[in-house]
């Protein structure tokens, strides 16, 4: 199956010249002037574009998308993984669209752009995968491969939310797959680590009696440490269904660390991202950890430095009913992507309109990068490289080019001019 789209150069020329059309400043994004850019062109308005992830570099982002780029008949609903080169503006479809009803999601990119793990209920290599049952991938650009990371299949059982290292070693997923036949039963969930290299797979979360959940894990630059929440009573604590916590997991000592203590039940730390060097884990809680007053729900984005063992908090809503939602940190640990309807900067924001925020430890400021174009459109799932380099879904019309409501798209953000 040949699945690199070079055959599409026309259509592509299409949609290259249409972005460049699109690289027009705009001011009001935030207090300065910067360089907003329009990525993707949904095919009809009801199309959409989501889940961006950057390359480390910032020169590659993979999304995943119902639209169809080269006019190949996706239908509605049809979601592929795409990989765009914002240098060179090559896009590559990189998934199969003549599966109706399958679904590509959950896409994730290594260091050097050449990588891309996803999930995907596909059944690419003819090996007679059930709709529904979601596998992990892993694609090569270099050479347009497909290989299928969880196996063997397990019928009835599902694996999720890949994340690949920076430097292409490690995938890191949860699956209720008993890959290693040890018995575990359905439903029961764990965080796996698979050696690229070597195509062995690793259990890292013991087994508990019951049927918690673990959720997103985040890799270091080496694939040798990861962060990500689960309400598993893992060491025997009490911890109550239901009550997620963040966890810490070294994958050489195989040590499994406990880093955030929630005193209430109701309360929870979630959507851990770890640095690249491993030493800062960012978070969203909405756990009162320093005694401040924080609700019930209020959800704020908060620091993990492991050397120390210190906790601090990254952002204070501006009223009650205002959330931050943590979308990504990057591998030098010193920016944090996040989306919410605080109004941080005092600009008169409305409640429930969510915007795209820049936190920076070294400036110990927030920025906007996104404005909404009226009262119904959201700014969601973002992506941040070392360099500042941003990618953000958005279904804002913020260049006045007639984008309507839930059109979701995907848009740059470079820095200041």
């Amino acid at each position: 199956m040949n699945i690199y789209l070079a055959r599409n150069r026309c259509q592509l020329a299409l949609l290259v010249l249409a972005a460049l059309l699109a690289a027009l400043p705009v001011t009001g994004a935030t207090d300065d002037h910067v360089l907003l850019k329009r990525l993707t062109y949904a095919s009809s308005p009801e199309r959409r574009s989501a889940k961006p992830e950057l390359s480390a570099d910032g020169r590659v982002v993979v999304f995943t998308s119902e639209s169809d780029y080269f006019g190949e008949g996706i239908e509605d609903g049809d979601y592929n993984i795409w990989l765009l080169d914002i240098e060179t503006e090559m896009l590559v479809r990189i998934t199969d669209p003549l599966q109706p009803g399958r679904i590509s999601d959950d896409s994730t990119v290594s260091a050097d752009g050449v990588l891309v793990a996803f999930r995907s209920d596909g059944d690419f290599l003819n090996e007679g995968i059930m709709d529904g049952s979601d596998q992990i991938w892993l694609y090569t650009s270099d050479d347009g491969s497909l290989v299928r990371v969880s196996a063997p299949m397990m019928e009835g059982r599902g694996s999720y939310e890949p994340e690949i290292s920076d430097d292409g070693s490690t995938i890191a997923f949860i699956s209720d797959c008993d890959f290693l036949s040890e018995g575990i039963p359905d439903e029961h969930y764990h965080l796996w680590l698979y050696d690229i290299e070597s195509q062995a797979l690793t259990r890292a979360t013991p087994s508990v009696d019951d049927e918690r959940l673990v959720r997103q894990p985040s890799l270091n630059t080496d694939g040798t440490q990861v962060a990500f929440h689960s309400d598993a009573d893992f060491l025997g604590e009490g911890i109550q269904e239901d009550q997620y916590e963040i966890w810490h997991y070294d994958v050489p000592t195989a040590q499994l660390t406990r880093i955030t203590r929630s005193p209430l039940e109701d309360r929870s730390s979630t959507a851990a991202y770890i640095s690249g060097d491993g030493m800062r884990i960012a978070f969203q809680s909405d756990v009162d950890f320093h005694d401040e007053g924080i609700l019930l729900g209020q959800t704020e984005v908060w620091f993990y430095e492991l050397e120390q063992r210190a906790l601090w908090r990254v952002t204070y809503a501006s009223g009650e009913g205002r959330d931050s939602f943590i979308k990504g940190i990057s591998a030098n640990g010193r920016l944090v992507l996040l989306d919410g309807d605080s109004d941080f900067n005092g600009e008169g924001l409305a409640d429930n309109r969510f915007e795209i925020w820049l936190y920076s430890v070294d400036e110990e400021g927030m920025r906007r990068l996104s404005l909404a174009s009226d009262e119904n459109r959201d700014s969601v799932w973002g992506t941040v490289s070392d360099a500042g380099v941003v990618v953000f879904a958005s279904d804002s019309d913020m260049l006045g080019e007639g984008i309507e409501d839930n059109q979701s798209e995907l848009w740059l953000w470079q820095g200041d001019e």
